[in-house]
């Protein structure tokens, strides 16, 4: 994709299919419409790779063990999985998103970011580039998507898990803060249950904020009991990155920056250590109080 520097915003789709693989078996398949479908070999080692929205009304999740989707949607239609036919509709869905760009990142058989800063066809608008591959699946492939338009990536994932299922979400540029910011930690990609309680013991540290933010853990501890995104900007950039970069650094390849003060530094360089302050410079433990890492800029998979 398109390198994209603090001057300049991009157009990035991100489609998620919907409940694909048991998409793909009911509509295949009339007599599962309806149904709950879960998309499984049974065994106690096995785990869900699919549930339809009817079984994900039981409680049923992929990556759950077969064995508790079972007990939880006793009802439901275990079918094995068929990846051959699953891998052919995904190359159909991206012989559509190919008509619009060529800037094409795979994430799965479900999932892709589409760069359309320049499309192919014309089209003035992102969130027009994305209504026409919404209704082309539609016509063409008789699946759904859910969809989200943002100027990164990090930020069209957000949105696209908003509207779900058969959705769309548009995040313009001048929206970004105000979106953004309220949203507790657990909405951001990647975010479990074990890392949100990592970034919660890192919130109720005094210490882990710049000195003109330390009294936000002074007047309100309890609140970061629910952290925020605007709790995480708050955070010395340095206590951030020890805490977090063994998981974001892979989760975000370049380009991927943070602002160090005034310098943009891509972590691709940070991996080398070729962005860090020359003796002449300084050293991390002299770097700046006010440093912040800016996640908005945050580019994501390339």
């Amino acid at each position: 994709m398109s390198e994209t520097t603090g001057a300049t915003r991009g157009k990035i789709i991100h489609i998620d299919m919907d409940a694909f693989y048991a998409s793909v078996e009911q509509r295949d398949d009339p007599q599962l419409r309806g149904k709950p479908v879960i998309v499984a070999w049974r065994g106690n080692r096995s785990v869900v790779c699919a549930a339809s929205y009817e079984a994900r009304q039981f409680g049923v999740r992929s990556a759950m063990p077969a064995v508790r989707a079972e007990r939880l949607c006793p009802n439901a239609v275990f079918l094995p999985p068929d990846f051959p036919r699953y891998r052919n509709v995904s190359r159909q869905a991206r012989e559509i998103f190919r008509r619009h760009t060529d800037l094409i990142e795979p994430l799965s058989l479900d999932e892709a970011y589409l760069d359309v800063t320049e499309n192919k066809t014309g089209l003035p608008t992102a969130t027009q580039v994305a209504r026409t591959i919404r209704g082309q699946i539609r016509t063409e492939l008789h699946l759904t998507a859910s969809v989200g338009v943002a100027p990164n990536k990090f930020l069209a994932k957000i949105a696209s898990d908003w509207r779900k299922p058969d959705g769309l979400f548009v995040i313009q540029p001048e929206e970004v803060d105000s979106f953004l910011l309220p949203l507790p930690v657990s909405c951001l990609p990647g975010v479990g249950k074990v890392r949100e309680e990592k970034l919660k013991s890192l919130l109720r540290t005094p210490f882990t904020f710049m000195r003109s933010e330390e009294s936000l853990f002074q007047q309100a501890p309890k609140r970061l009991d629910v952290p925020t995104v605007a709790d995480l900007r708050k955070v010395d950039l340095v206590l951030f990155l020890i805490n977090t970069i063994t998981y974001y650094l892979p989760f975000f390849p370049p380009p991927c920056y943070v602002r160090l003060g005034r310098a943009l530094i891509c972590h691709e360089e940070a991996r080398t250590r070729s962005s860090l302050p020359k003796k002449s410079e300084g050293s991390w433990n002299d770097a700046p109080i006010n440093i912040r890492y800016h996640i908005l800029l945050w580019r994501g998979p390339r």
